[in-house]
């Protein structure tokens, strides 16, 4: 079936966006921890 591999990249594509996006804003926080100091909301 052509359906499958199509589906599975898919997939895959959505998990390795979420997985960078973590990662990214992960690395954000601990390089940049002066934006987040002393914000009252």
């Amino acid at each position: 079936s052509f359906f499958t591999p199509i589906l599975v990249g898919m997939v895959a594509s959505v998990l390795l966006a979420l997985v960078a996006d973590v990662l990214i804003v992960t690395a954000q926080r601990l390089l940049t921890p002066w934006t987040r100091a002393g914000r009252t909301a």
